[in-house]
This record gives C-alpha cells, sequence and structure tokens, in this order.
C-alpha cells in the first residue's frame, strides 16, 4: 500500500470555441500520507489547442464565480506535505 498519494475521481469535459480546445476536469477525493487523510477538490483547465489566452479567461472567470484559487502544488506535493503536519 502506498505511504502517501491521492484516491480521486476524476470528471472531465472538453469544450471548443471556435479554434481552441479546452479540457475542464473535476477530480474529488483524498490525499494520503500514512494514517492521515485530507478531502480535496481541484477543477483543472487545460488548452488542448489553439489559444492560450482563451483558456485562461475560462479559468478566470470560473476563479471569480467560484472563489477558485490556483494551486501550485501537484496532489503528491500536498500528500507529502500532509506526513509533516
Amino acid at each position: 500500500m502506498p505511504t502517501c498519494g491521492a484516491r480521486f475521481t476524476r470528471t472531465a469535459r472538453v469544450f471548443t470555441a471556435g479554434c481552441t480546445v479546452t479540457e475542464l476536469a473535476l477530480d474529488c477525493g483524498v490525499l494520503v500520507n500514512g494514517e492521515k487523510e485530507a478531502p480535496f477538490a481541484e477543477l483543472e483547465v487545460e488548452l488542448k489547442r489553439g489559444f492560450r489566452e482563451e483558456t485562461d479567461a475560462i479559468g478566470l472567470l470560473l476563479s471569480q464565480a467560484y472563489g477558485l484559487h490556483t494551486e501550485h502544488k501537484s496532489k503528491f506535493q500536498r500528500s507529502r506535505e500532509l506526513g509533516a503536519k
């Protein structure tokens, strides 16, 4: 059994607007480190093809509408830090 990592379910949708293709992926689950667990939910906005500005605009719109913030750490990094708490 892994000592740290994440268990989650991903729901993904692809959106096309003009020449730009954007994937939205919602991950819901728990970060795990030994006996410690922490729930998480994150929304990834990924440019698949086209113009970065259009994908960034989608991310900004969602961020403002739902109070989301950018997470720069990976799930693995966050699960490792969970063990240090």
